[in-house]
């Protein structure tokens, strides 16, 4: 029998508060001791667990190991400032680099331009010129010998793969520059470390979960596809940036997006069978109808109207931008890029970035 004042006090404070539906056992001294339904027994556990010390319990010290990774994790990164908490440890970087590159070198050679060839020379250039921007001088670029396949990205570890099918449309080097602007913003930014992290968590939560078909659509559309644009729209200002800083013409930008809009639409009206428009004009000037849920919602990419709203003369990035190329380049008065745009090429722990400006 239970005879601690202590518990008397909680049998009575159970008895008088307790609806009736919820009372599954009597609380009398004789039997509360060995009853252990629900809630009778986790009632007295509640009441004693209260009076254990915090740093006792093993949620506390979860929430202590969470919040400690948080404020060591969180940086700053370069270009865009956007702040960030990283999943993937930064000592994981060069793993990741050595493992993904390999694998994607290997698969890739065979079809590399050799770097004599003209269109290596004008990746080349224009890719330095850029980099220089932030004074990179390890990046590698390669082009391969693929007509079919308009694309072009950066590995985790520096190397920047443009397709023949993209150069064959880009015959303007402004308008690859915008290209490869982009994708030395998402070295830039480790983007891919970032991409591995957030599927880390959808992978998680799907084990938790479940694993059905379901489950991973919806993780996803919450996690995986959101997360994807805003790096994709990242990587546009920063290549952007990156763009003025080299003294380019950043209304390319613009360009870009409003010519793959028009390729867009002419081949979706061609697998429809429908008339095909005589004009590109027509098909800029309606990039500013509203896009379908599906385009703005179920993609991992920003939809092309709304990437031409967003490099438009007067938007909040070309103004920026144009900012940039006032201080940088000689030709508007500038200082000819002797300061560079992103003095830290690697995002910055926040606590560090902090520092940096107090002292």
């Amino acid at each position: 029998q239970i005879t601690d004042m202590a518990t008397r006090l909680t049998l009575q404070r159970f008895a008088s508060t307790t609806p009736r539906w919820l009372k599954t056992c009597k609380p009398s001294e004789a039997n509360c001791a060995k009853c252990g339904k629900f809630p009778c027994g986790n009632v007295m556990k509640r009441e004693y667990a209260v009076r254990a010390p915090l740093w006792r319990s093993p949620l506390a010290w979860l929430a202590g190991a969470g919040a400690a990774y948080a404020a060591y994790n969180l940086e700053v990164i370069p270009i865009s400032g956007r702040l960030r908490l990283r999943l993937v440890p930064s000592f994981w970087d060069d793993h990741l680099a050595e493992k993904y590159d390999q694998e994607l070198m290997e698969g890739l050679s065979a079809k590399f331009l050799p770097e004599d060839s003209p269109e290596h020379i004008r990746v080349k250039t224009i890719g330095e010129r850029l980099a220089a921007v932030c004074g990179m001088h390890t990046l590698v670029f390669h082009v391969v010998d693929d007509p079919s396949e308009r694309n072009a990205f950066a590995s985790a570890g520096g190397h920047v793969v443009v397709y023949t099918g993209i150069l064959n449309l880009l015959h303007d080097d402004n308008m690859l520059a915008a290209i490869l602007g982009h994708e030395i913003g998402h070295y830039i930014a480790h983007h891919v470390a970032e991409r591995i992290g957030v599927d880390w968590i959808a992978k998680g939560i799907q084990n938790v979960v479940s694993d059905s078909q379901p489950v991973r659509y919806l993780s996803a559309i919450a996690m995986t596809m959101p997360m994807s644009r805003l790096i994709e729209k990242e990587a546009d200002y920063m290549g952007l940036l990156l763009m003025a800083g080299a003294c380019y013409d950043i209304d390319a930008a613009h360009a870009v997006w409003s010519k793959f809009h028009s390729m867009k639409t002419i081949e979706e009206e061609d697998e429809q069978s429908g008339p095909r428009l005589e004009h590109a004009a027509h098909l800029i000037a309606d990039s500013h109808d509203a896009d379908s849920f599906s385009d703005r919602y179920l993609s991992t990419h920003p939809t092309h109207r709304e990437r031409i709203r967003l490099f438009e003369r007067g938007s909040v990035w070309m103004r920026r931008a144009e900012a940039v190329q006032a201080a940088r380049c000689p030709c508007r008065g500038g200082d000819g890029g002797k300061v560079p745009l992103c003095p830290d090429t690697r995002p910055v722990k926040l606590w560090r970035y902090l520092l940096g400006m107090l002292f």
